[in-house]
């Protein structure tokens, strides 16, 4: 474990930040000492990975302990494997490396960036498949009670880019257990993989898949180490039927997706690029606003302040709601300055 004062907090999207304090845990067993000493300095504490999907503050009144733990380990279960991963081995890296051993489940949600430990948290998803989909187990330790515990993947009340820790961020995940499969299970719902992949005489493998994937994420998105960001910045909402036909009478043309249960999901960069976004993007990517591809992703190359994200979101936000009256919803969460 390692520690510095008023240190600055990296940040997928660049926003200046300095903590009180900022600690490595170097092991998961460091993690009820640090929580200890908090709680009896009456210190806050943040846990946090990649900070990937997060809006820090200039000065944040907290201790930052950040996961460096990166274990992996596979168990065979008959044609299953059951992966378990420390929090703080990076996301792709995990991907990357179920894929080279030829496991099926999570070879979609290439290239998402962030720690293990926050997939969960975010039920993270693309391209037809969500993190609860092969989600086994998840390890956690209680802040508030100060004990360990594991909950199975029912317990964690899982939703579209939300799950139970959002409701209880007292629990600390420290492991994750994936169940993936030795058997295809190509998941190609979604047009623009299947068409990426439509070339390939027979069936593709997981690697073809995964590699698709990248490039198609790579032609859309940035990279946060080049153009910081976070990712989509806001949650594709989801309409009543009664709403999309009044919204796509409104609005003709406007892409919309039916889902299983009658509700219509619209997809918000098609919202903010009709509102003009995407035509003022700067394609050199060289101040605040939306990357040029993709209206959904708001970048910060100057490094601006997290308050002037917010601003600028809520002016978007702002416009959609006048254009269409639907308010969008943020996906990135806020951390308080105390």
């Amino acid at each position: 474990m390692t520690g510095q004062t008023d240190a600055p907090v990296s940040n997928a999207l660049a926003t200046p930040c300095i903590a009180r304090e900022l600690i490595g845990l170097r092991e998961i067993d460091d993690l009820p000492a640090v929580v200890r000493r908090c709680r009896d300095d009456s210190q806050r504490l943040i846990v946090l990975g990649e900070a990937s999907n997060v809006l820090l503050p200039e000065r944040l009144e907290a201790t930052v302990a950040r996961w460096q733990t990166r274990n992996i380990r596979f168990e065979r279960v008959g044609r299953e494997v059951l992966v378990t991963v420390d929090a703080g081995l990076g996301w792709h890296e995990l991907v990357r490396r179920c894929v080279a051993q030829g496991l099926w489940g999570i070879e979609n949600l290439a290239l998402i960036p962030g720690s293990v430990g926050a997939a969960p948290i975010q039920n993270i998803g693309a391209y037809g498949v969500e993190l609860s989909d092969c989600l086994e187990r998840v390890e956690v330790f209680d802040s508030t009670s100060a004990s360990w515990g594991e909950l199975a993947r029912d317990e964690l009340e899982f939703g579209y880019r939300t799950s139970l820790f959002k409701r209880k961020p007292e629990l600390i995940v420290s492991r994750l257990t994936l169940r993936l499969s030795t058997t295809p299970q190509p998941k190609l719902t979604y047009a623009g993989l299947s068409e990426e992949l439509a070339a390939m005489a027979a069936g593709p493998s997981v690697r073809a898949i995964m590699e698709a994937v990248i490039r198609i994420r790579r032609r859309k998105l940035p990279d946060p180490k080049a153009v910081p960001n976070v990712g989509s910045f806001f949650h594709n909402p989801t309409l009543t039927a009664t709403q999309w036909r009044s919204l796509s009478r409104a609005a003709p043309g406007l892409p919309g997706f039916e889902q299983a249960s009658g509700d219509w999901k619209v997809p918000a960069a098609a919202l903010i690029e009709r509102c003009g976004y995407k035509d003022r993007a700067d394609a050199r990517a060289r101040r605040l606003g939306v990357w040029h591809r993709q209206p959904l992703v708001l970048i910060n190359p100057e490094g601006r302040r997290a308050q002037d994200v917010l601003e600028f979101a809520e002016q978007i936000r702002s416009d959609v709601e006048a254009q269409f009256g639907i308010r969008l919803q943020q996906e990135p969460s806020v951390v308080s300055a105390r």
